[in-house]
């Protein structure tokens, strides 16, 4: 069979075809072969896996609607596509190519933990998902002190997953949860006074393993123990 010959039986069958091969289809087979691809779209969305054609807007449309991990195989989906995945399921942008700002933006807002899947993520979208659920810091490589102060401003024993945090951001998470001085590796002398102040009474050391003389004193000066 010649490469003609394997070219028309994908185009009366709708079969998937290469990219490269649908390429060199005339715009007569292309059309041919779109319209019997459409047929099987409509039997079943998920045989989009198996085209390589860059469908119109209207028909990415209709297949995302119905399945919206679909959006992976489609070429070049337009950015009304990718809104219509995100707004039907925020997990989706996960396989999104390169998705836009905006669209990162809508999808943490709708589903904080997608933040784990973005590459890249702006300042802006750390700050929406922190700002959504503060948990997700751990899936946020090097995040910036905002977004950290973001996060443990809500939930302070969360500065457990922040890699070395600065003192702002450790005297933040001590005054949201004084508690959560037992998760901060080699606290500032200064953090552990404050630690000491909002615990309060005998239990303000049980968190502090080896007391400075100015600790002790500090903690004797303010409860008289």
């Amino acid at each position: 069979m010649t490469n003609k010959d394997l070219i028309s039986q994908y185009v009366d069958t709708g079969l998937g075809i290469p990219e490269y091969q649908f390429d060199k289809l005339s715009s007569s087979d292309k059309k041919t072969y779109l319209r019997k691809v459409y047929v099987s779209l409509n039997y079943n969305p998920d045989n989009i896996k198996f085209y390589y054609a860059e469908l119109p807007e209207e028909k990415q449309l209709e297949i995302v609607k119905k399945n919206g991990y679909l959006i992976q195989y489609l070429k070049n989906p337009s950015e009304a596509v990718q809104s219509a995945v995100i707004e039907a399921n925020g997990y989706s942008a996960e396989f999104v190519k390169n998705p836009s700002e905006e669209l990162q933006l809508a999808s943490v807002q709708r589903e904080p933990l997608v933040i784990q899947y973005l590459k890249n993520p702006s300042e802006a979208v750390q700050w929406a998902a922190v700002q959504q659920t503060p948990s997700v810091i751990q899936w946020i490589e090097n995040p910036s002190e905002a977004v950290q102060l973001a996060s443990v401003r809500q939930y302070g024993f969360g500065i457990g997953n922040i890699k070395n945090p600065s003192e702002a951001v450790q005297m933040a998470a001590i005054k949201e949860d004084p508690y959560a001085i037992q998760w901060i590796e080699n606290p500032s002398e200064t953090v552990l006074l404050m630690a000491i102040k909002e615990l309060g009474g005998a239990s303000a050391l049980e968190y502090i393993e080896y007391p400075t003389p100015k600790l002790l004193a500090f903690h004797k000066q303010l409860y008289g123990e």
